[in-house]
């Protein structure tokens, strides 16, 4: 799955109060639902803005700054996935989407390079925004892919108040 042109969203809002309710909301949930990453983001279709949050700063900056988000099949599913379906929800492990592309392939692989390579996506669409939650572990645990059923109370309750602090 590949982005399209009209999807893309290049105006990146920095905003210190959105990060520290994310830091906090960050500490509250991540150790209980067996993750060592967060990943929360807002994108308004009417003003092209993005506020994003990663609890990896340097993938962080890659994946946002030097817009690697454009090219990720992750982030392409969570974002087409609503507007092809018409369904304004959708959850999936990472696990499910495939890489299309050398291009796809780099950025899962300069993912995992950064600690980041098994997890799970959850986005809805509400008010002309869309609101995005990864969450994520090491490459090599997969903890989470095995135990996120048992965990999803939690991850939902993470994921609705992300939405509704921001």
């Amino acid at each position: 799955m590949t982005l399209q042109e009209a999807s893309l969203i290049y105006k990146k809002v920095v905003d210190e109060d959105f990060d520290r309710e994310m830091i906090a909301l960050k500490e509250r949930y991540l150790s209980k639902i067996y993750c060592n990453y967060m990943f929360f983001c807002i994108e308004d279709s009417q003003t092209g803005k993005r506020r994003a949050y990663s609890s990896n700063p340097d993938w962080q900056r890659s994946f946002i700054d030097y817009n690697l988000i454009n090219k990720c099949a992750l982030y392409a599913a969570t974002v087409n996935f609503p507007k092809e379906s018409g369904i304004d929800k959708f959850m999936f492990l990472w696990k499910q989407i495939p890489n299309q592309g050398k291009a796809q392939k780099e950025v899962a692989g300069i993912r995992a390079e950064h600690g980041i390579g098994n997890g799970l996506s959850i986005t809805k669409v509400m008010g002309g925004k869309q609101y995005m939650l990864g969450l994520g572990t090491d490459p090599k645990d997969h903890e989470l892919e095995h135990k996120y059923q048992i965990a999803l109370p939690t991850i939902m309750t993470m994921f609705k108040e992300a939405c509704y602090l921001s």
